[in-house]
């Protein structure tokens, strides 16, 4: 009657040990989904956190060149204006006629 008690002691406790070890299986996957599924959500918002700073650099980029274009075309015309002027016989007394005086207020304004 004795060893029946071993037995059956012996037999539960196997059951517990195998249910421990289920348990423990059981958390050790869900944990390494969950470390998974993290790594995932961050990759994922890496990635759009780049693709939003390359979209801001590319239109902070666009409207640098558009704003350099404009001003060198205005540079251009400003030169080309000032040859103009250059080129006309200068008074006496005056270093700059009217369409000098223009272009020099222009660029100045231009400056600011």
């Amino acid at each position: 009657m004795m060893q029946i008690w071993i037995i059956r002691i012996g037999i539960a406790a196997a059951v517990l040990c195998m249910l421990i070890a289920a348990v423990l299986l059981y958390g050790q996957n869900r944990y390494r989904a969950g470390v998974a599924d993290g790594k995932t959500a961050v990759q994922t918002q890496l990635q759009a956190q780049a693709a939003k700073q390359a979209e801001t650099a590319h239109a902070a980029s666009a409207g640098y060149q558009a704003a350099r274009a404009a001003s060198e075309q205005k540079e251009k015309v400003r030169y080309v204006e000032v040859q103009k002027i250059v080129e006309r016989p200068v008074y006496r007394n005056e270093c700059f006629d009217t369409d000098g005086l223009q272009q020099l207020n222009t660029a100045i304004a231009d400056s600011d």
